[in-house]
């Protein structure tokens, strides 16, 4: 596929695709994947549906989405995705972010529970497409608002729920759960886009190595790399099969984004004088990600903080966010 176009955040153009290459972007208001790989195809592969989930395979058939391929799937809904206000705009098509922005959808049913009524539908916008993770889940808009609603058997619904009320419980500001029949649900946290939500792989890349982790995030901020030794020893804590090590032990139950603890949300703003740059971030390749909290770092404490022991192992997920509406300023969530 000669992959052509434009990528935008909003209608703001950010990047120009010529023959599957990113030709000319604006730096700064790249995704950080991009910011770290250039690989505009390998960015939008990342953003479409699990081909292996058995409904993300019922629904392409029923949206009439022939390819295997996970570029064609995400480019039928032009890469556009509830949490952030990126998508690629295609020589010629003329459209604007009015145009591509999620109104509804038609084929939540289909993506949560495989109901085959769906199939009599015609082909509509379904931001389904592009709503990444194992599980089986959906869209729902309610009130005007997106919900993620996801399917899951007792103990996994259980997990969700357990790690959303162990955390208000040790007074950490929580993504909602609430459970609802066979299912789970959490609100967009994004609040439909008004800040971009991008995973911390973007900075980290797929390295394990918390030391790694540590050390590009202290480049950032050392009160963000305090936090990521926080949830490091928060997860080593009920359960933690390793805490008697005193090292890391992430074992944390797929979340919102279906890596860890993702669903976890607050802004982390930034000294004025420390913007995310491309500079910012040391490459890398799969990160055991941190989670960041705003508390003051005490006088003396980023000198005396230790690094982690080299341990390597899957770590909860974050998400950096930017907002959408002046998309040089980056806030960090929780």
């Amino acid at each position: 596929m000669r992959l052509n176009g434009e990528l935008r955040s909003r209608d703001t153009t950010v990047g120009v695709v010529r023959d599957g290459l990113l030709a000319e972007c604006d730096e700064a208001l790249l995704p950080l994947y991009l910011q770290r790989t250039k690989d505009i195809e390998s960015w939008l592969r990342g953003r479409a549906i699990d081909a292996h989930r058995t409904n993300s395979r019922l629904l392409k058939k029923a949206l009439r989405v022939g390819s295997a391929d996970d570029l064609d799937a995400v480019l039928r809904v032009h890469a556009a995705t509830i949490t952030d206000a990126y998508w690629f705009c295609r020589e010629g098509e003329g459209l604007s972010y009015a145009d591509v922005r999620f109104r509804e959808n038609h084929f939540a049913a289909l993506a949560l529970r495989g109901d085959p009524d769906s199939f009599n539908r015609p082909y509509s916008h379904t931001p389904e497409l592009t709503n990444i993770g194992s599980y089986e889940k959906c869209w729902l808009l309610r009130d005007g608002s997106w919900w993620m609603v996801k399917q899951g058997n007792g103990m996994e619904r259980f997990s969700e729920l357990f790690i959303c009320r162990l955390g208000q419980a040790l007074g950490f500001p929580m993504a909602e759960y609430e459970q609802e029949g066979g299912t789970v649900l959490s609100p967009d946290f994004t609040d439909g886009a008004a800040v971009n939500y991008e995973a911390a792989d973007g900075i980290v890349g797929d390295d394990e190595d918390y030391c790694l982790n540590f050390d590009a995030f202290y480049a950032i901020s050392p009160d963000i790399a305090r936090q990521y030794l926080e949830i490091i020893y928060m997860d080593g804590g009920p359960g933690g099969e390793h805490v008697h090590q005193r090292q890391p032990a992430l074992e944390v139950p797929e979340m919102h984004e279906g890596r860890g603890i993702s669903h976890l949300q607050r802004p982390l703003r930034l000294p004025p004088d420390r913007q995310l740059r491309a500079g910012d971030h040391p490459g890398g390749s799969r990160g055991g990600s941190p989670y960041f909290r705003d508390a003051p770092v005490r006088p003396g404490q980023a000198e005396n903080m230790r690094r982690p022991q080299r341990r390597t192992g899957r770590g909860p997920q974050v998400g950096f966010q930017q907002p959408a509406v002046h998309p040089r300023k980056r806030e960090i969530y929780w």
